[in-house]
């Protein structure tokens, strides 16, 4: 969607401070809270008194032609965050906000409520609630609807995260999606910004999968070296399995026998070299990983982005790499890449 129309310039971003990349995540929530983390859905509608009211008033579909109607009613904003929420699994309101203030050649943020009133009263999103603990409010969050991910995928025919999968995974599966749209938010107004996606499985017909990625990057953090960050993120407290199997998989991605490649193509992001790449919300988290999935022993690079250094240091400062020679990790300093005109 975003190809189209570019986000402001890095100076013109009101999430990240363009001189030092010091930014605000919204996902970002300490260990405790993390363990103790819940979230409900919000069934209320504006304007109507009782929950059977607000129930009443959502539009229910017997047949896929009634899909066509919804969309000649639709306005191009209420399709963009149709999408826009297919395509990061849950969203905060928040987020949507930042959104619109990044792409205003595009969207408004005045449009946003009337935007999701219309999707939620004709059964294509759902709205959560999420207890902030620190800021002691309800924080709206919304996902695509059972009849949200059919209507995008009747029309579009493209592959979205089926919402039903939220009643079997661990709530905290919001936590990992708010972090990969706080990365995406982010990095898309960097001058070394060139393009991003937000599914990559890899080439399962080639024996080649791998554990499928949320978010891809392509960034040039080293001026004339562009470089395909594949993301995964991680929690606080999750189990390390989920890790060691991406780690595995991308092994074999790529390499092969003797040989690595490190520049197979990833969806259509100009080319680069493919760095596996661990967003973790804090350095103590980054050094774990590291100790555990051995990083430093594998021939392909990786690297690691770290929210808390995000928040208190700056972004060119909150990249890791394990480091070959000794134990643990690295700091890397990429001052660069809030000023360099990118290519």
């Amino acid at each position: 969607m975003e190809d189209v129309y570019h986000s402001v310039d890095l100076k013109d971003n009101q999430f990240i401070n363009n001189k030092t990349g010091l930014a605000m995540l919204p996902s970002l929530i300490n260990a405790e809270d993390e363990t103790t983390f819940s979230i409900k859905r919000d069934f209320f509608l504006k304007d109507y008194v009782t929950l059977r009211d607000s129930i009443k008033a959502i539009k229910k579909y017997e047949i896929a032609d009634q899909y066509n109607i919804v969309l000649e009613r639709m306005s191009t904003q209420a399709e963009y965050w149709l999408k826009f929420i297919g395509m990061f699994k849950s969203v905060q309101l928040l987020q949507l906000k930042r959104n619109a203030r990044m792409f205003p050649a595009l969207l408004t943020e005045k449009g946003i409520s009337k935007a999701l009133k219309f999707l939620m009263l004709n059964g294509l999103i759902i709205r959560w609630k999420y207890y902030h603990p620190i800021n002691g409010t309800d924080i709206p969050v919304y996902t695509l609807s059972g009849n949200g991910f059919r209507f995008l995928k009747y029309f579009y025919n493209e592959k979205y995260f089926n919402p039903q999968n939220f009643f079997n995974l661990d709530a905290r599966f919001h936590l990992r999606f708010w972090e990969v749209l706080d990365v995406y938010q982010m990095l898309i107004s960097l001058p070394v910004y060139h393009a991003s996606s937000t599914m990559f499985k890899g080439y399962p017909s080639e024996d080649k999968a791998i554990l499928p990625s949320p978010l891809q990057v392509n960034l040039e953090l080293i001026h004339g070296q562009p470089k395909n960050l594949v993301f995964y993120p991680a929690l606080h407290s999750d189990g390390s399995d989920y890790y060691k199997n991406a780690v595995i998989k991308w092994k074999n991605f790529v390499e092969k026998d003797d040989d690595i490649d490190l520049t197979k193509t990833i969806n259509d992001l100009p080319s680069g070299q493919n760095v596996l790449t661990f967003y973790t919300p804090t350095l103590a988290r980054a050094n774990e990983l590291n100790e555990i999935l051995c990083l430093k022993e594998f021939r392909f690079p990786s690297l690691f982005l770290v929210g808390t250094q995000i928040s208190n240091a700056g972004l060119p400062k909150a990249f890791f790499m394990p480091d070959r020679e000794n134990n643990g990790l690295r700091a890397l300093d990429f001052e660069d890449i809030l000023k360099k005109e990118a290519i």
